[in-house]
């Protein structure tokens, strides 16, 4: 799922992709909605003549534009599939080891001996 924070908060190379084109598509889809929008009202508000054919053209060309996105997010699907994010073969990507708490006790070493008192 997206993270708002963090768009590449995946575990594997194959989540940070995943997460990248769904942020990708959200954006494309909204643009879509707008195009729509727009495309309708040019369409409703004209009084014949060329804006008809404009917001025709406009809706057309929207539509399209969600096809086209929709069919962007099944080939990153399928290439994920392929390249194994469902059966845990994708790539791992670098983790950064997490430092112990700072009030755990950390035993010394079997050649060391605590200073003499």
């Amino acid at each position: 799922m997206f993270n708002a924070i963090d768009p590449l908060a995946g575990k594997t190379i194959c989540d940070i992709i995943a997460n990248i084109t769904a942020f990708i598509r959200n954006i494309g889809i909204a643009l879509v909605v707008v195009y729509i929008i727009i495309g309708a009202f040019q369409f409703l508000t004209s009084q014949g003549g060329q804006g008809v054919k404009k917001g025709a053209e406009t809706l057309k060309w929207s539509v399209i534009g969600l096809a086209v996105i929709l069919f962007a997010q099944g080939l990153v699907y399928a290439v994920l599939e392929v390249l194994g994010s469902r059966t845990g073969a994708c790539v791992s990507a670098p983790s950064v080891p997490t430092p112990p708490p700072s009030n755990s006790f950390t035993p010394l070493p079997p050649n060391l001996t605590p200073p003499a008192a």
